[in-house]
């Protein structure tokens, strides 16, 4: 009779053990959301239930074979400190973490799954341990001790591992809360540090896609409302907002009846809105994209930059290159006029037969030194009509541009026997281009002139259709008989500033119009050997243009 009293009043402090334990468990972690609090409260309160000497929670460290202990109860403090971090597979601890399997340890004097250094530090002599799990991986483990062997049992470890499945998913959560809350603490200070105003405007129920624009425009006006905005955007606002206030009050309304059409129909949209901030006008660029959700448009997000330095300066900057492109102008113009009447005059001097062969001399030199002269400035201008950006270009077919030249040249130089052989096919040559086609032959084919020292001047030109870089076009190869340009200058020959002992920083002049040219037609220049690997026997200049 004593023993079934006995029993039923051992059945009665479990069944009450159990109750206390689960209600208690709900409040612990309805109390404690955070780690630092929810972690050492958690194995208090389990240590307690059980009327456990101490326990421990251990989690695993992320892309590691540790699990590191986060809280403890009732242990010696030097504990913590020798087995900070377990290896997988070593110790009690380590061996749950490994296998997911729950331990009960009734006397470690007799278990050799016991390791006598923790055993010896503890002095415990019975343990059981459960796994901590997140999505059916093992995250953690939960260790209780006592003093006394054999005082755990088989249904203690069934009660843990009963509740360990809502501990584990209040421990996890609340370590994953933590996760986001320094990351969004993070965020928010990276935010707070930059100069660019960043926004985010939502409504209540997102708005269907199919409505008509102006309906989308005139909803998000009555309801889309700010949910983050950082300092440097109330800054550039000028006046006082907080979140949760209708995204008008953060724009000018013309920015908005801009921004907003385009935005909610295309996805995104870039725009410019002028502000008055302390009596100075500030210039930013908005960019926005649209926030779907489940087929419907959320809200809006942004970003809004200052940019009135770089406005102010390209304003200058403009001003600046108008005024140097005007007096480039009346600077060339009165230079070209100068020019031409010294030379009338020096021509009408060298025909005067009383003249000295030294003061003939003077003349001539003078002469060449005046047409030099102007030669340079029609480079000039030329320079400046391609740094100008393309215009309009045409379609053109450019042989007669090619004869006109070829004849001009050859008469520049009556001192020399100037043969120019061209191959241009019956095809016309059509190609995107301006009047700037005449400046690329002319100084091409000078080129291949002036750097020949012989008297008898061959130059042969011929033109093929190819494609390069899948662009079809032409090849115009321009070859003459000259001294040739060595390897390591031809990389150089089409810059304006490289010039050597042969080769003056005029010439480059001219070469570099043509690359220009070229290029302003959306072709490519180089140079090769006319007789490929030895350079002496004359160059062969390249141009591809592409068909129009």
């Amino acid at each position: 009779m004593l023993d079934n009293e006995r029993k039923l009043q051992q059945e009665i402090s479990k069944l009450k053990k159990e109750l206390w334990l689960r209600s208690n468990l709900a409040h612990v972690v309805s109390t404690y959301t955070q780690p630092d609090e929810l972690l050492p409260n958690m194995i208090r309160f389990l240590t307690d239930g059980f009327g456990a000497t101490g326990g421990a929670i251990y989690f695993m460290e992320k892309e590691s074979d540790l699990i590191t202990v986060r809280a403890t109860y009732g242990l010696d403090p030097s504990y913590a400190l020798s087995y900070h971090s377990i290896d997988l597979g070593s110790h009690v601890t380590g061996m749950v973490a490994e296998t997911g399997e729950g331990m009960l340890v009734k006397d470690s004097s007799m278990d050799l799954r016991s390791t006598q250094q923790v055993v010896s530090m503890l002095k415990y002599r019975s343990a059981m341990v459960i796994p901590v799990t997140s999505g059916g991986e093992v995250v953690g483990i939960i260790a209780l001790i006592s003093e006394k062997p054999n005082f755990f049992t088989e249904s203690d470890l069934k009660l843990l591992e009963f509740m360990g499945g809502h501990i584990s998913l209040s421990i996890v959560n609340s370590l994953l809360n933590k996760e986001i809350a320094q990351e969004k603490k993070m965020i928010e200070e990276i935010l707070e540090r930059v100069d660019e105003g960043i926004f985010e405007a939502v409504v209540k129920v997102p708005r269907s896609r199919d409505k008509r624009v102006d309906e989308l425009v005139s909803g998000f006006l009555r309801s889309c409302r700010f949910t983050l905005m950082n300092s440097s955007f109330l800054q550039q606002c000028g006046k006082e907002i907080t979140t949760g206030q209708l995204i008008r009050k953060g724009f000018d309304p013309g920015t908005l009846d801009l921004m907003l059409p385009e935005l909610l129909e295309k996805g995104e949209t870039t725009l410019l809105e002028r502000k008055m901030i302390d009596d100075k006008e500030r210039v930013y660029e908005v960019s926005a994209v649209r926030m779907d959700e489940g087929g419907g448009i959320k809200g809006i997000k942004g970003v809004r930059r200052d940019i009135t330095k770089r406005v102010r300066a390209e304003w200058a900057l403009n001003e600046s290159k108008g005024q140097t492109e005007l007096y480039l102008d009346i600077l060339s113009h009165d230079i070209s006029n100068i020019n031409t009447v010294s030379i009338g005059f020096l021509e009408l001097l060298f025909e005067r037969p009383d003249l000295t062969p030294m003061s003939r001399s003077y003349v001539t030199s003078s002469l060449d030194a005046i047409r030099k002269s102007s030669q340079l400035v029609g480079k000039v201008r030329t320079f400046s009509k391609i740094q100008k950006g393309p215009k309009d270009l045409e379609s053109i077919d450019i042989k007669d541009s090619f004869h006109r030249m070829a004849e001009m040249v050859r008469k520049e130089h009556p001192d020399k026997k100037v043969q120019i052989k061209a191959r241009l096919g019956r095809s016309p040559l059509t190609v995107r281009s301006d009047e700037l086609v005449d400046e690329m032959f002319y100084h091409v084919l000078k080129n291949a002139i002036v750097h020949n020292p012989r008297e008898s001047v061959l130059v042969e030109v011929l033109v093929k259709r190819c494609s390069r870089n899948a662009v079809d076009g032409y090849s115009i190869s321009i070859n003459d008989r000259g001294e040739g340009i060595p390897d390591e200058m031809k990389e150089n020959i089409f810059n304006r500033f490289y010039h050597t002992q042969s080769i003056a920083p005029d010439n480059c002049l001219g070469l570099s119009i043509v690359k220009g040219i070229v290029e302003r037609f959306g072709g490519e220049a180089w140079v090769e050997d006319r007789m490929k690997g030895d350079h002496s026997q004359g160059a062969s200049f390249k141009i591809f243009l592409p068909m129009a």
